[in-house]
């Protein structure tokens, strides 16, 4: 990664150095497990924090009923 692009990212959990030093680029889930783009498997234990992901990546039932509320009704204002 260039020094150029490293100016552009914001990695609040993520130093300088190890940014310069290469960090993984995280491109599927699946279950818990998310894939980086050399093929390395990682179980995702931070995300759920904030995200549902204990549900599960790749969740088809879940992916579904958030189709079903969009297709009805994508976002409204209070």
């Amino acid at each position: 990664m260039s020094e150029h692009s490293l100016s552009h990212l914001i990695l609040h959990r993520t130093s300088k150095e190890d940014q310069r030093r290469g960090i993984p680029v995280i491109t599927k889930g699946a279950g818990i497990r998310v894939y980086d783009s050399d093929g390395n498997c990682y179980i995702d234990m931070d995300s759920g924090v904030t995200r549902p992901v204990h549900l599960g990546y790749g969740n088809r039932e879940v992916a579904q009923a958030v189709y079903d509320q969009i297709v009805k009704l994508s976002y409204f204002t209070p």
